[in-house]
C-alpha cells in the first residue's frame, strides 16, 4: 500500500495534473494499491488534533501510518514545511523521533517575513528560529528598547525569544543580485516570558503605544484608552 501525499489542500492537489497521472499509473500495477492524501485546512487540522484523529488515506480512511510506503509530491518550496506537518498529523514524528528538538531554519520571502515569523514563534514547537531576512527588518527585530528601530514587532519577538543579529549577507551573494542587503537572525524561544501578565493585554498596550510614533507615549495611550482612563491617571500609571 502506497500513501501518495500532496502537501497542500485537496482543492490544489486534485488540480495537479502530474499528481493525477502518477496516481493512475501506480494503480495500474497489480502489486500496488495507491491512495491519495492531502493536507487538511486549518480548521480541520485543529479538529483532528483535538480528537486524536490521525491523517488518513482519501479512499479507505485508514491512517497513512499503517501503509507500507509514504511518498510526497514536492512541486514547490513553500509546501516543504507541510510535509513535516503531515507527518506529525500522521503520528509518525512523535513515534519515530521521541524527544526530538525541532529548529526552524529558512530563507524567508521579504514580503511575508512578519506573518511567517509570527506563526513560527507562536507555533510552540520550535526550540529556535533562524532565518535570513531583509537587514532592516532584522535590525528592528533585535532593536534595543528605546532605540529608533524598536517597535511593536521588536517587542513581540523579544517577548517570545532571545533575538540575535548574526551576520549580514550582501547582495552580491545572490544571482541576480537584489537591491537590498539581507541578514541572518536567530530567535531562541524563551522558557517563559520576560514579563508577567495577560499576554493579550500586554500587546494591546504595545500596539497602542506604537500606533502613532510621532506622539508621546502618554498621548498615544490616551488616544487608545481615553474612554477608560483620564490623562492624569495614565500619567500616574506610567
Amino acid at each position: 500500500r502506497f500513501a501518495f501525499c500532496f502537501p497542500d489542500t485537496y482543492e490544489i492537489g486534485m488540480s495537479n495534473l502530474g499528481f493525477r497521472i502518477l496516481y493512475g499509473v501506480m494503480n495500474q500495477r497489480p502489486d500496488v494499491w495507491c491512495e491519495r492524501c492531502f493536507a487538511p485546512w486549518g480548521d480541520m487540522e485543529e479538529e483532528m488534533r483535538q480528537e486524536g484523529l490521525l491523517l488518513y488515506g482519501l479512499e479507505s480512511g485508514d491512517p497513512i501510518a499503517d501503509f507500507d510506503i509514504i511518498g510526497f509530491s514536492l512541486g514547490y518550496e513553500m509546501a516543504y514545511t507541510n510535509v513535516l506537518n503531515m507527518l506529525d498529523l500522521a503520528g509518525l514524528a512523535a513515534e519515530k523521533f521521541p524527544g526530538l528538538t525541532v529548529k526552524a531554519c529558512a530563507n524567508l520571502p521579504y514580503n511575508i517575513t512578519t506573518p511567517v515569523i509570527t506563526r513560527l514563534l507562536e507555533a510552540g514547537c520550535f526550540q529556535s528560529v533562524t532565518v535570513m531576512i531583509q537587514r532592516e527588518v532584522a535590525r528592528r527585530i533585535c532593536a534595543a528598547p528605546g532605540s529608533s528601530d524598536c517597535g511593536a514587532f521588536s517587542l513581540f519577538c523579544q517577548y517570545h525569544a532571545n533575538c540575535e543579529f548574526l551576520f549580514e549577507v550582501p547582495p552580491d551573494c545572490f544571482l541576480p543580485a537584489p537591491k537590498v542587503t539581507s541578514a541572518v537572525v536567530r530567535l531562541t524561544l524563551r522558557d517563559k516570558p520576560p514579563v508577567e501578565g495577560d499576554r493579550d493585554a500586554i500587546f494591546a498596550v504595545v500596539k497602542a503605544a506604537f500606533a502613532q510614533r510621532r506622539k508621546t507615549l502618554l498621548n498615544a495611550l490616551s488616544a487608545a484608552y481615553g474612554s477608560r482612563f483620564s490623562k492624569e491617571q495614565l500619567r500616574q500609571i506610567l
